[in-house]
């Protein structure tokens, strides 16, 4: 049977965990076999702060303020910083609320440039974005709440209030979010972890994982996080990078997020991270 030791892979690391859901209250009959899904997130945040816990993202602020589902889907909009985005495909992963649960949603929406264009379905979480189409992106385009903030050439005026990016400008095609959320109905296995720092600004940094559950009322960027998993310490001028293989491997139950830390001992360092794994559905 799914979720018991032996049942689902036959790797004892994968099939304990789903086990381990089972205790800890989430049901029973857990397989990612059923499931067939594995999810790779990465992340950088290329101006980390000096001594300040930030997420591994490209957005800007130090960490993303979390919709509430008292809240409300309230990421609506999409624009570009440049009018030469016109026509670019852009396909969209994030959750919506849905009686206070997070449902996985997938769309596409066709950029107009610096005007907003609206979502086809309203987000509370704005996961990952990829231009799809051929040809560079020339601007940096934005996933926004449009109710939230005013514009200025197409990106959000207050990055409160933006929850994505991809930075065309950088050369990207899509969003480096070091972080994810998973939905009421499934669970991540995150079998793999990458921690870097680039040697371009001398620094130590701090890297973590943290996770946390779906609260439905409060407002804060840090509420409810807690570590994932321990930190590790990287240094530019030593050991600047990392992988690690996990056993056992860190579970992220339904109805969570999950991100990646770095905290710097200088301005402007950059921090990478990789977390990878698989995704799981109960049966």
């Amino acid at each position: 049977m799914a979720g018991r030791f032996g049942g689902d892979t036959g790797e004892f690391r994968l099939d304990s965990a789903l086990a381990r859901l089972a205790d800890a209250g989430y049901g029973a009959n857990w397989s990612i076999t059923e499931k067939k899904k594995a999810l790779i997130k990465f992340g950088r945040n290329t101006t980390l702060a000096l001594n300040t816990r930030s997420t591994l993202w490209n957005v800007g602020p130090a960490n993303e303020v979390y919709l509430t589902a008292a809240q409300g889907n309230l990421i609506t909009v999409i624009s570009s910083t440049s009018n030469s985005d016109v026509g670019k495909v852009i396909y969209i992963e994030g959750h919506k609320f849905v009686d206070g649960q997070f449902i996985f949603v997938a769309q596409r929406v066709t950029c107009n440039g610096q005007t907003r264009v609206t979502l086809p379905t309203p987000l509370c979480r704005c996961s990952r974005m990829v231009d799809e189409s051929i040809g560079v992106t020339v601007g940096n385009i934005w996933a926004y709440q449009g109710a939230g903030t005013t514009t200025s050439g197409g990106a959000p005026a207050n990055l409160a209030f933006a929850h994505a990016v991809i930075r065309g400008t950088d050369t990207q095609k899509q969003t480096y979010k070091g972080a994810t959320t998973i939905s009421s109905t499934e669970a991540f296995l995150i079998t793999a972890l990458t921690f870097a720092i680039s040697k371009k600004q001398a620094a130590t940094v701090d890297f973590a994982i943290e996770s946390a559950k779906l609260v439905s009322a409060g407002i804060g960027q840090e509420k409810g996080f807690t570590p994932a998993f321990g930190e590790i310490t990287l240094n530019s001028a030593g050991q600047s990078s990392l992988r690690l293989e996990l056993e056992p491997v860190i579970t992220i139950p339904p109805n969570h997020e999950v991100r990646g830390i770095g905290t710097s001992s200088a301005a402007n360092a950059q921090g990478n991270v990789t977390f990878s794994g698989y995704l799981a559905t109960r049966t």
